[in-house]
């Protein structure tokens, strides 16, 4: 009995340790999708109380995940401070309005389609943007922010026009697109040149200039009594976001508070939209699930969600992969479109009703000698029911 009391006990504690494991598991993986964390410090306080953090070059255009000591996100709001006029280039090589790569907002963006190749096929492109700022600018750094689930350009390139010769800064780059570090320079234009086999869509894109400060952004939240509290930035895709009711925290007193060293976030996961083991930027086919990455025609798309036949099913879900099919027409059901069915034409397809016959004709022949067998019993006097 004591025996029993004592596994009981063990499987229970076994129970609650796994559970505390998956909710620990999944608390952190809540926050995968961002790719740097810090530490806020907060100065010492007795009541709740609205501290004002400067977040130095933090985008937060993208949303931020502040957690307190138990992984809850905390109601934040972001506030920003003009300190000089922003230099904005006039920017070419776009048919969209320009502003929506400046201005701080992930809902706006430019997109740029895959051409058409001779053949009516759809071809890897091209896309050179050129900046042209009133005064030169010095910078080191491009930042990038493409859209979610949006795959990596083939290469990046960048280029800087240097007394008046065109300088390559950023010979064909094959790194992540959001952020990429060059020798400094100064110069009033620039081109950027992005080579994609996928349709690409930017919604941000600037040179950071290393001499000015263009504005000053903050971070106001309600801080309690003894809570640590961290911030996770630098998000890839949409986010989860707080759920609780947001204080009043606009305006009025707080106390200054302060970012920690910035650290990689090591829970921090690429995004796989179609889930094949793939990561998004890298990934040939971002919507369709092609763990092996087959591209045939080399063409920078997967076979996968491609369109070899030009009839507009991509080939993962078209019947008749190499004959034009648009109706996906599959009489017999067997998931070969009619188009190219070579056993379209066999009789059991033809005359669905001849197998039927055919089941009809065994079950009369085998009822046929069945009667035969019984006849056979009773001429020669052998009962067919054993009687008593």
């Amino acid at each position: 009995m004591n025996t029993l009391v004592l596994k009981c006990v063990v499987c229970i504690v076994l129970g609650i340790s796994l559970g505390t494991v998956r909710v620990y598991a999944g608390e952190e993986n809540r926050f995968s999708e961002y790719r740097q964390v810090t530490s806020v410090h907060v100065p010492l306080v007795s009541v709740p109380t609205v501290v004002e953090v400067p977040l130095r070059s933090i985008n937060a255009s993208f949303g931020l995940g502040l957690i307190d000591g138990s992984q809850k996100l905390i109601p934040y709001i972001i506030e920003n401070t003009v300190t000089q006029k922003v230099n904005v280039p006039r920017i070419t090589g776009i048919a969209s309005s320009e502003a929506a790569l400046f201005d701080d907002n992930s809902s706006t963006y430019v997109d740029f389609d895959l051409p058409l190749g001779t053949q009516g096929e759809f071809v890897p492109g091209t896309a050179m943007l050129t900046l042209s700022y009133a005064q030169p600018i010095t910078s080191s750094q491009l930042e990038v922010a493409l859209a979610p689930y949006v795959a990596n350009p083939t290469s990046i390139e960048v280029r800087a026009l240097v007394n008046g010769v065109e300088k390559v800064v950023v010979s064909k780059t094959y790194r992540n697109a959001w952020s990429i570090n060059f020798p400094k320079t100064t110069a009033s234009v620039w081109k950027v040149i992005f080579n994609y086999s996928q349709p690409l869509r930017i919604v941000e894109m600037k040179f950071v200039d290393d001499r000015i400060a263009t504005s000053l952004s903050s971070l106001r939240f309600l801080a309690m009594p003894g809570e640590k509290y961290a911030l996770y930035y630098s998000v890839d895709r949409p986010a989860a976001r707080f759920t609780d009711e947001l204080p009043q925290l606009s305006g009025g007193p707080a106390v200054k508070g302060s970012l920690g060293v910035s650290a990689v976030n090591s829970t921090y996961v690429l995004p796989d939209t179609d889930g094949d083991g793939v990561p998004d930027i890298s990934d040939n086919c971002v919507t369709i699930s092609n763990k092996d990455q087959i591209d045939i025609d080399q063409n920078g798309r997967g076979d996968a969600c491609d369109d070899f036949d030009r009839d507009g099913v991509i080939n993962s879900r078209d019947n008749c992969v190499n004959v034009t099919n648009a109706d996906q027409t599959d009489t017999d059901g067997d998931g070969i479109g009619n188009k190219c069915d070579s056993e379209e034409s066999r009789i059991t397809e033809k005359y669905a009703w001849l197998p039927w016959v055919g089941m009809g004709s065994v079950v009369f022949v085998l009822g046929g000698l069945m009667f035969m067998v019984l006849r056979t019993f009773k001429k020669e006097g052998s009962p067919i029911i054993p009687t008593k």
